[in-house]
């Protein structure tokens, strides 16, 4: 093996064991950022969450102020109680809308996709790839394209 050669096996084992790692701390990331939601979301979890960021400096002042934290986040977990059960009706709608349009694999494929973003893998276009994992696959129209909606396109900056 000559010189030329070494040298391009160092730089390409470089590159991918940079990439091997900036894959690994990006979804140490993204996990930790999932983990954090889900922690807020559930019930209790908001009130905690709040209690940390404030950091209430007496037993005395933290009896003042959780009721206040207890409401609001009774109050958005029925705000996202409220969206979760309009996004699934908007989606059944869609369903009914498309039935006599789409062939039934597609029916099954688009059920299917419901079910991931329902258990929160799915996510907006461009969020995840074909297996709830972020980065694998583009979805939506080309960059310049028209929206999905048939919108104008977007202004280019």
């Amino acid at each position: 093996m000559n010189a030329r050669t070494k040298s391009i096996g160092i730089i390409v084992g470089t590159l991918l064991v940079g990439a091997l790692l900036g894959g690994v701390v990006v979804g140490t990331i993204s996990r930790d950022r999932v983990t954090e939601r889900e922690r807020i979301v559930r019930p209790g979890g908001f009130v905690e969450h709040m209690r940390h960021v404030v950091r209430p400096t007496s037993d005395e002042q933290w009896e003042q102020i959780r009721p206040v934290f207890e409401r609001v986040g009774a109050r958005h977990r029925a705000i996202l109680d409220g969206a979760r059960a309009g996004l699934a009706a908007s989606f059944d709608s869609m369903l009914v809308e498309l039935k006599d349009r789409l062939e039934p694999e597609q029916l099954e494929r688009l059920r299917e996709e419901h079910k991931r973003m329902q258990s929160g893998e799915g996510g907006p276009p461009g969020m995840h790839g074909p297996h709830g994992r972020p980065g694998r696959h583009r979805h939506g129209p080309p960059a310049g394209g028209p929206p999905p909606d048939g919108g104008p396109p977007p202004d280019d900056e």
